[in-house]
């Protein structure tokens, strides 16, 4: 089971993955607006230790609905977040 969740508020917040994710820590992330067109994608992103995506590390999002995906191995997750404005 790959779960993560993703603190509200502006990009300055991060995902943070709880479980799931294989040995390596390398995922698969995408993030699309809600009318899906994919704004960002990393097929090789590696988590460190502490297993948080930092938003700010990304290209910048302008506030509104985003939908994640995030892919380990053979797990797959989504969830849709609202970046607000700073």
């Amino acid at each position: 089971m790959l779960l993560y969740w993703i603190d509200p508020g502006a990009q300055s917040n991060s995902f943070q993955q709880i479980k799931g994710n294989d040995s390596s820590g390398q995922i698969q992330l995408s993030i699309a607006d809600v009318k899906g067109r994919l704004l960002y994608q990393n097929t090789e992103y590696v988590l460190g230790n502490t297993k948080r995506i930092p938003l700010s590390d990304l290209p910048a999002l302008r506030p509104g609905v985003f939908i994640a995906k995030i892919v380990s191995g053979n797990q797959h997750s989504a969830v849709t977040f609202v970046i607000s404005d700073p």
